[in-house]
C-alpha cells in the first residue's frame, strides 16, 4: 500500500509520496520510485501506487518507455497523458512477454480468484458439512453476483464485444490445453471438492457468470496499479489530475479503468484542489477532526440501547416511540459531526490551500504524508507507508520540480 497527496491552487501542484512497497504482504521495502516526470516540455508529474508490476514488468518502466513517445510540445489537457499511455500500452502490448506467456498468466491469475471464492465460502471452517458447504457456496455466489450486476463496465469493453466477449474469454481458459493448462473447469474441481457432488455443476455455471462480470467490471486478469497524470496540458490555466486503474488484460485487451478528470475548483477568489490516494486514514482523522470508527461505535451503542425498549410495553407506541427517538439521536449525531467537520475543518482548510505559495504546498502535502507514516509507526499494523517521501512541485512557468528532503 502506499500513500499520496495532491494539493493545489492558482500557483500550481505539490505532489507527495512514500517510497515503501510490500511484497507478499510480509516483507516492506522503503526504496521504491512512486513518482516518475516525463521531461523539461511537459509540466505532468505521475503518481503509482498499487502492483508494482503490470504484463510482468514493472509499472515504472513502462512509463518511462511510453515517455519517448511524446513529442516535445504538451499535450492539450493531463486527460490526454493517461489517454495516451493507454493507447501505447494497447499498441505496444505484444512487445512485452510474448502472448502466450501473459495467457498463461492471466490462467493462473483467475484460479487465485476462485481460490479466494472457495476459500470465503465453503473453505471456511465456520461450516462444517457438506449441506452447510454447498449452501454456503450458493449464497457466496449469489451475492457477488448482484453485487456485480449493479457495478459500472470497465473502460473501453466495447474493444473486445463488451460482456459477450468476455464471456468469449472466459470459454477459451474453460477447458483444457494439451500444453500448459488443465483448464478453468478442472480448476473448480479442485477446489470445490467440498461441496455436494450433485450441486457442482450449477456451482459452475454461477462460477462462469460471476467471472465474466469480474472481468468487465472489475479485476481479474491481474494485480491492480492506481497511475495518477497531474499538472498542466497546453490548453488548461489550474491544475489536474486524471487517473487509471490498471488491472492487466487479456491478449490484446487492456483491463483499466479511468477517473473523470478533476482540475482545481474555484473558492473565494482562488482555486483549490485536494486528492488523496492509498491509505489516509490518519490524515483523515486529523483533517476531519474525528475517527469515523468511534462515532460509529457511539452510534451503535445508541443502537443497541434502542434494541433493548420492551416491545411488551403497556403502551406500545410508547415503545415505539422510544425506539424511533434513539434512531433519530443516531442520525443527528452522524448528521452533527460532518457538518461540524464541513464547518470547523474542510472550509478553513480549503481557503488556506488555496492561497499557499508553492513551497508550502510542498511543505503540507509532504507533512500530511509524514502524518500517516507516524500512524502506521506507532500502531501494531504492517509498515505499509514509510521511508522516503518524495515531493515535488508542477507550475507552468517552470514545469516539474522535485524537491528534497
Amino acid at each position: 500500500m502506499t500513500t499520496q497527496i495532491v494539493l493545489g491552487n492558482g500557483y500550481g501542484l505539490a505532489l507527495a509520496t512514500d517510497s515503501a512497497v510490500t511484497v507478499a504482504g510480509r516483507r516492506t521495502y522503503e526504496t521504491s520510485e512512486k513518482l516518475i516526470l516525463l521531461g523539461d516540455a511537459h509540466p505532468v508529474a505521475v503518481l503509482v501506487s498499487g502492483s508494482v508490476t503490470q504484463f510482468s514488468l514493472p509499472i515504472q518502466v513502462l512509463l518511462r518507455e511510453w515517455s519517448k513517445t511524446l513529442e516535445s510540445g504538451q499535450l492539450r489537457k493531463v486527460a490526454d497523458y493517461r489517454e495516451s499511455f493507454i493507447s501505447w500500452l494497447r499498441d505496444n502490448i505484444d512487445e512485452f512477454p510474448e502472448a502466450e506467456r501473459r495467457l498463461i498468466d492471466t490462467f493462473w491469475s483467475v484460479d487465485v480468484y476462485l481460490h479466494g471464492c472457495w476459500r470465503d465460502s465453503s473453505g471456511s471452517d465456520d461450516y462444517p458439512t457438506i449441506a452447510e458447504k454447498t449452501e454456503a457456496t450458493f449464497e457466496y455466489l449469489r451475492y457477488w453476483i448482484d453485487r456485480h450486476e449493479g457495478y459500472d463496465k470497465l473502460d473501453r469493453l466495447s474493444e473486445i464485444g463488451g460482456e459477450a466477449g468476455c464471456a468469449k474469454l472466459i470459454d477459451e481458459l474453460w477447458s483444457p490445453r494439451e500444453d500448459y493448462w488443465v483448464g478453468l473447469d478442472s480448476r473448480i474441481n479442485y477446489w470445490f471438492d467440498d461441496v455436494d457432488s450433485s450441486a457442482l455443476g450449477e456451482i459452475k455455471g454461477l462460477l462462469k457468470r460471476l467471472l465474466v462480470l469480474r472481468a468487465s467490471t472489475w479485476e481479474l486478469f491481474g494485480d491492480t496499479s492506481n497511475v495518477v497524470f497531474a499538472g498542466f496540458g497546453s490548453k488548461e490555466m489550474v491544475p489536474a489530475v486524471a487517473s487509471v486503474r490498471l488491472m492487466g488484460g487479456f491478449k490484446s485487451w487492456i483491463s483499466s479503468s479511468s477517473s473523470i478528470p478533476n482540475s482545481a475548483s474555484k473558492i473565494g477568489v482562488g482555486y483549490f484542489l485536494f486528492e488523496r490516494y492509498g491509505q489516509t486514514d490518519y490524515i483523515d482523522n486529523i483533517l476531519l477532526g474525528y475517527r469515523s470508527e468511534l462515532i460509529e461505535s457511539a452510534v451503535g451503542v445508541l443502537q443497541e440501547a434502542g434494541a433493548k425498549v420492551p416491545s411488551d410495553s403497556e403502551d406500545p407506541q410508547l415503545s415505539e416511540g422510544g425506539r424511533e427517538f434513539v434512531q433519530d439521536v443516531s442520525e443527528q449525531l452522524w448528521s452533527a459531526v460532518t457538518k461540524g467537520a464541513e464547518e470547523q475543518m474542510l472550509k478553513p482548510l480549503r481557503r488556506a490551500i488555496s492561497a499557499m505559495p508553492l513551497r508550502s504546498l510542498a511543505d503540507a502535502a509532504r507533512s500530511l504524508v509524514g502524518v500517516q507514516a507516524l500512524g502506521k509507526a506507532i500502531s501494531a499494523e504492517l509498515q505499509t507507508t514509510g521511508g522516503r517521501i518524495e515531493v515535488a512541485l508542477v507550475s507552468r512557468a517552470d514545469g516539474v520540480r522535485v524537491i528534497s528532503e
